[in-house]
């Protein structure tokens, strides 16, 4: 049942019970199917985690994490840390 819930979430469905009484059950496996191949649902992970890599390949110093860049509520920062991510940044030459 939880595949349905996230197939109709993909798909703008509100109705769940309705969904799966419409639905062939050959076109749910079909989409089943897709949904191995290709899952959805974990966007922000699969982004984080490119992000993650293309920053430590291409910069150094401390190792980023793919929680780096994941949306979360808002760190407050102090001062000090603000000035050391501005420091990070290579500038251009």
């Amino acid at each position: 049942m939880t595949f349905l819930y996230r197939l109709a979430l993909k798909l703008g469905i509100w109705d769940v019970e309705r969904l799966a009484d419409e639905m062939p059950v050959d076109q749910l496996y079909g989409w089943l199917a897709y949904y191995h191949l290709e899952p959805w649902g974990d966007e922000y992970l699969r982004w984080a985690q490119s992000h993650a890599q293309f920053r430590n390949a291409h910069f150094k110093g401390p190792r980023a994490k793919p929680h780096d860049y994941m949306p979360v509520e808002k760190r407050q920062q102090t001062p000090e840390q603000m000035w050391q991510v501005l420091q990070s940044i290579p500038l251009p030459r």
